[in-house]
Protein backbone atom coordinates (compact mmCIF):
# COMPACT_ATOMS: atom_id res chain seq x y z
CA UNK A 1 0.00 0.00 0.00
CA UNK A 2 0.89 3.18 -0.57
CA UNK A 3 0.16 6.59 1.21
CA UNK A 4 0.34 10.10 1.37
CA UNK A 5 -1.12 11.61 5.03
CA UNK A 6 -2.75 15.03 5.48
CA UNK A 7 -1.66 15.33 9.26
CA UNK A 8 1.15 17.44 9.19
CA UNK A 9 3.31 19.12 11.99
CA UNK A 10 2.76 22.33 10.82
CA UNK A 11 -1.27 21.76 10.88
CA UNK A 12 -1.52 19.32 13.63
CA UNK A 13 0.14 22.59 15.96
CA UNK A 14 -2.27 24.91 14.39
CA UNK A 15 -5.24 22.03 15.17
CA UNK A 16 -3.81 21.53 18.83
CA UNK A 17 -4.11 25.43 19.38
CA UNK A 18 -7.99 25.40 18.74
CA UNK A 19 -10.78 25.08 21.12
CA UNK A 20 -12.34 21.53 21.11
CA UNK A 21 -15.55 22.82 19.85
CA UNK A 22 -13.86 23.46 16.76
CA UNK A 23 -12.49 20.01 15.84
CA UNK A 24 -15.42 18.94 13.35
CA UNK A 25 -14.09 22.47 11.69
CA UNK A 26 -11.02 21.14 11.12
CA UNK A 27 -11.54 17.70 10.24
CA UNK A 28 -13.72 19.16 7.82
CA UNK A 29 -10.92 21.05 6.17
CA UNK A 30 -8.40 17.81 6.08
CA UNK A 31 -11.42 15.64 4.54
CA UNK A 32 -11.46 18.23 1.77
CA UNK A 33 -7.74 18.49 1.52
CA UNK A 34 -7.56 14.23 1.09
CA UNK A 35 -10.54 14.60 -1.62
CA UNK A 36 -8.69 17.08 -3.36
CA UNK A 37 -5.01 15.18 -3.42
CA UNK A 38 -6.93 11.60 -4.03
CA UNK A 39 -8.66 13.78 -7.11
CA UNK A 40 -5.29 15.41 -8.34
CA UNK A 41 -3.05 11.75 -7.68
CA UNK A 42 -5.98 9.71 -10.00
CA UNK A 43 -5.45 12.29 -12.44
CA UNK A 44 -1.93 11.74 -12.66
CA UNK A 45 -2.54 8.32 -12.25
CA UNK A 46 -4.37 8.30 -15.53
CA UNK A 47 -1.70 10.34 -17.01
CA UNK A 48 0.95 9.00 -16.60
CA UNK A 49 -0.22 4.96 -16.36
CA UNK A 50 -1.82 2.95 -18.60
CA UNK A 51 -4.44 1.97 -16.67
CA UNK A 52 -6.54 -1.43 -17.33
CA UNK A 53 -9.90 -1.96 -16.45
CA UNK A 54 -11.74 0.29 -13.13
CA UNK A 55 -9.55 -0.90 -9.86
CA UNK A 56 -8.56 2.28 -9.64
CA UNK A 57 -11.80 4.12 -9.07
CA UNK A 58 -12.53 5.46 -5.57
CA UNK A 59 -14.63 3.14 -2.99
CA UNK A 60 -13.13 0.03 -5.05
CA UNK A 61 -10.52 -2.57 -3.61
CA UNK A 62 -7.75 -1.08 -5.16
CA UNK A 63 -9.02 2.15 -5.73
CA UNK A 64 -7.44 5.82 -4.83
CA UNK A 65 -9.31 6.14 -1.87
CA UNK A 66 -9.45 8.40 1.33
CA UNK A 67 -9.07 7.73 4.98
CA UNK A 68 -11.52 10.47 6.30
CA UNK A 69 -10.71 12.62 9.62
CA UNK A 70 -13.05 13.01 12.56
CA UNK A 71 -13.47 15.39 14.79
CA UNK A 72 -11.81 13.39 17.67
CA UNK A 73 -9.44 11.80 15.48
CA UNK A 74 -7.83 14.18 13.23
CA UNK A 75 -6.06 12.09 10.66
CA UNK A 76 -6.57 11.93 6.77
CA UNK A 77 -4.66 10.44 4.30
CA UNK A 78 -4.99 9.17 0.63
CA UNK A 79 -3.74 5.71 -0.35
CA UNK A 80 -4.57 2.71 -2.44
CA UNK A 81 -4.06 -0.81 -1.77
CA UNK A 82 -2.02 -1.33 -5.39
CA UNK A 83 1.11 -2.84 -4.26
CA UNK A 84 1.98 -2.89 -7.85
CA UNK A 85 1.80 0.97 -8.13
CA UNK A 86 5.06 1.15 -5.78
CA UNK A 87 7.93 0.70 -8.58
CA UNK A 88 6.00 3.05 -10.57
CA UNK A 89 6.09 6.16 -8.05
CA UNK A 90 9.76 4.71 -6.34
CA UNK A 91 11.16 3.30 -9.56
CA UNK A 92 13.63 -0.04 -8.82
CA UNK A 93 13.48 -3.85 -9.81
CA UNK A 94 10.93 -6.04 -10.12
CA UNK A 95 11.73 -9.91 -9.60
CA UNK A 96 9.26 -12.56 -9.71
CA UNK A 97 9.30 -16.71 -9.09
CA UNK A 98 9.03 -17.22 -13.00
CA UNK A 99 10.17 -15.04 -15.65
CA UNK A 100 8.77 -11.65 -16.25
CA UNK A 101 7.37 -11.04 -20.13
CA UNK A 102 9.02 -8.14 -21.24
CA UNK A 103 7.13 -6.84 -24.33
CA UNK A 104 8.94 -5.62 -27.22
CA UNK A 105 7.75 -3.33 -30.19
CA UNK A 106 6.35 -5.94 -32.12
CA UNK A 107 3.41 -6.35 -30.08
CA UNK A 108 0.48 -5.00 -30.54
CA UNK A 109 -1.38 -2.52 -28.98
CA UNK A 110 -4.77 -0.78 -28.71
CA UNK A 111 -5.55 2.74 -29.33
CA UNK A 112 -5.17 3.14 -25.83
CA UNK A 113 -1.24 1.71 -26.26
CA UNK A 114 -2.74 -1.65 -24.26
CA UNK A 115 -1.63 -5.27 -24.86
CA UNK A 116 -4.66 -6.17 -25.77
CA UNK A 117 -5.75 -9.94 -24.43
CA UNK A 118 -5.19 -11.87 -27.53
CA UNK A 119 -1.86 -10.59 -27.68
CA UNK A 120 -0.74 -10.98 -24.13
CA UNK A 121 2.44 -14.39 -24.11
CA UNK A 122 0.04 -17.11 -23.25
CA UNK A 123 -2.95 -15.91 -25.73
CA UNK A 124 -0.71 -15.33 -28.72
CA UNK A 125 -1.56 -17.91 -31.64
CA UNK A 126 1.69 -19.82 -33.12
CA UNK A 127 3.78 -18.67 -30.48
CA UNK A 128 6.45 -20.73 -29.25
CA UNK A 129 9.68 -20.39 -26.74
CA UNK A 130 12.93 -19.57 -28.42
CA UNK A 131 15.93 -19.60 -27.36
CA UNK A 132 18.54 -17.03 -28.69
CA UNK A 133 22.14 -15.74 -27.49
CA UNK A 134 20.66 -12.96 -26.03
CA UNK A 135 18.29 -15.10 -23.99
CA UNK A 136 14.78 -17.06 -24.13
CA UNK A 137 12.11 -15.10 -25.92
CA UNK A 138 8.20 -15.74 -26.93
CA UNK A 139 8.20 -15.99 -30.52
CA UNK A 140 6.39 -16.19 -34.01
CA UNK A 141 6.77 -16.59 -37.50
CA UNK A 142 5.09 -14.57 -40.05
CA UNK A 143 4.83 -14.86 -43.95
CA UNK A 144 5.23 -18.10 -45.62
CA UNK A 145 7.78 -20.01 -47.58
CA UNK A 146 10.94 -18.58 -48.33
CA UNK A 147 9.51 -15.05 -47.09
CA UNK A 148 8.74 -15.79 -43.34
CA UNK A 149 10.73 -14.53 -40.57
CA UNK A 150 10.78 -14.59 -36.78
CA UNK A 151 9.05 -12.05 -35.01
CA UNK A 152 10.54 -12.05 -31.11
CA UNK A 153 7.40 -10.63 -29.11
CA UNK A 154 8.65 -11.05 -25.46
CA UNK A 155 11.59 -11.37 -23.76
CA UNK A 156 11.76 -13.95 -20.64
CA UNK A 157 13.93 -12.13 -18.10
CA UNK A 158 14.54 -12.97 -14.48
CA UNK A 159 14.17 -9.67 -13.31
CA UNK A 160 13.16 -6.12 -14.80
CA UNK A 161 14.20 -2.71 -14.03
CA UNK A 162 11.45 -0.04 -13.80
CA UNK A 163 11.62 3.83 -14.06
CA UNK A 164 10.13 5.84 -11.76
CA UNK A 165 6.94 7.41 -13.77
CA UNK A 166 4.51 8.21 -11.40
CA UNK A 167 5.16 11.55 -9.01
CA UNK A 168 2.37 9.85 -5.89
CA UNK A 169 3.99 11.83 -3.23
CA UNK A 170 5.31 14.58 -4.97
CA UNK A 171 1.48 15.18 -6.20
CA UNK A 172 0.44 15.17 -2.57
CA UNK A 173 3.18 17.38 -0.78
CA UNK A 174 2.29 19.87 -3.83
CA UNK A 175 -1.60 19.91 -2.98
CA UNK A 176 -0.75 20.11 0.22
CA UNK A 177 1.35 22.98 0.47
CA UNK A 178 -0.82 24.84 -1.92
CA UNK A 179 -3.94 24.00 -0.20
CA UNK A 180 -3.36 22.98 3.18
CA UNK A 181 -4.32 26.09 5.03
CA UNK A 182 -7.17 27.32 2.40
CA UNK A 183 -9.25 24.40 3.41
CA UNK A 184 -8.37 24.20 7.27
CA UNK A 185 -9.08 27.74 7.43
CA UNK A 186 -12.81 27.28 5.92
CA UNK A 187 -13.50 24.16 7.83
CA UNK A 188 -12.60 26.33 10.52
CA UNK A 189 -14.79 28.92 9.68
CA UNK A 190 -17.77 26.71 8.87
CA UNK A 191 -17.61 25.34 12.41
CA UNK A 192 -17.19 29.21 14.04
CA UNK A 193 -20.04 30.60 11.96
CA UNK A 194 -22.63 27.28 12.89
CA UNK A 195 -21.22 27.88 16.80
CA UNK A 196 -22.05 31.31 16.69
CA UNK A 197 -25.73 30.68 15.24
Amino acid sequence: MIQMSANFKEMNAFIGSLPKQLNYGASVGLNNLATHMRDSELAAAKNSLTLRGRWYEPRSRFGFNVQFAKKNDLNAAVYTRADWLVLHAEGGTKTTRGRIAIPTESVKRSKRDMITRANRPRNVKGSFLLHTPKGDAIAVRKGRGRRSRLVILYWLEKQAKIKKVYDFYEIGKKVYDRNAQRYLSEGVDKAWASMKN
